[in-house]
């Protein structure tokens, strides 16, 4: 059964949230961009990149400037080929890097995709208390109202670009061997790595507020569907303040397309890929 957000368990403050990203060098502005959001809001962040292709020399760089906030990151070299299991057109096997997680050293991992950038201090949901739930997650604004996966009895669906994970249970449970499992028996899953944690975790999640994974896409598609643009504004979709703002489907702040609607997110977007480092340190010196 899905439970809401409720309680923090009591945490020092030095001690570091731990943050997986997964990417290839194709993406490197953007996880940039995503590291200074981070870094513009916690200090104490260990942060895990799973990918193949980075350069040691851009680990080092990055080392160096999170020294200052007390903070670190960590290469992780995936050897697995996941590209056969991938999906749609703007998804890469990057997006099966989040199956290694429990190979972490880590008892608790908060995963972000990497067209996402983070827009205030997230340390009372990092720290929550699991109570025995595998993961947190936010529903996915689209994909509970398409009767194709009402029809696969998802419902409710999350969306994995933002996962709090119990990785002492995803250790206990082997979940990165059956998530690949699921992948391997079922090959027309239409977004192969997300289709497969709802199924493996179907009602056995912990549902986060709206504002831990702001669908900016997703929500723009509701609207775009008149008949939807109510149910959208019902559940508060269009008066939230993100906290984490992600840049759903093909559609990206980088990218020329824009509707009207995306303008302050996009913004967002920009602001953190401007920012230099001296402002992120002079932002903790406040």
């Amino acid at each position: 059964m899905n439970q809401s957000i409720n309680q923090s368990i009591n945490q020092s403050t030095n001690q570091p949230i731990v943050i997986a990203l997964a990417a290839d060098l194709g993406y490197q502005t953007q996880v940039e961009t995503l590291i200074k959001s981070l870094c513009y809001h916690h200090s104490h962040l260990k942060i895990y990149l799973f990918q193949k292709t980075f350069p040691n020399e851009w680990f080092d760089i990055w080392c160096q400037k999170l020294a200052l906030l007390s903070s670190e990151i960590i290469p992780v070299k995936v050897c697995v080929d996941f590209s056969k299991y991938k999906s749609l057109e703007h998804i890469n096997e990057t997006g099966f890097y989040r199956y290694l997680i429990p190979y972490l050293d880590e008892e608790r991992v908060l995963y972000l995709d990497s067209d996402i950038v983070v827009d205030d201090n997230l340390s009372e949901m990092y720290w929550l208390n699991f109570n025995g739930i595998p993961l947190y997650a936010v529903e996915d604004y689209v994909h509970n109202h398409i009767p194709a996966y009402l029809d696969l009895d998802l419902s409710p669906y999350f969306n994995s670009g933002v996962l709090l994970i119990n990785n002492i249970l995803w250790k206990k449970y082997s979940v990165c061997d059956e998530l690949v499992t699921i992948n391997e028996k079922i090959v027309n899953l239409t977004y192969g790595d997300q289709d497969a944690l709802n199924i493996y975790f179907k009602g056995g999640w912990g549902a986060l507020p709206i504002e831990y994974n702001y669908q900016v896409d997703a929500i723009l598609e509701l609207v775009l569907r008149r008949e939807q643009e109510e149910l959208a504004r019902k559940n508060g979709y269009l008066d939230v303040i993100p906290k984490i703002i992600h840049y759903t489907s093909k559609f990206k702040p980088w990218k020329k397309e824009l509707h009207t609607m995306q303008i302050s997110t996009r913004k967002k977007y920009w602001f953190y890929y401007h920012l230099e480092w001296n402002d992120i340190l002079e932002q903790h010196q406040k």
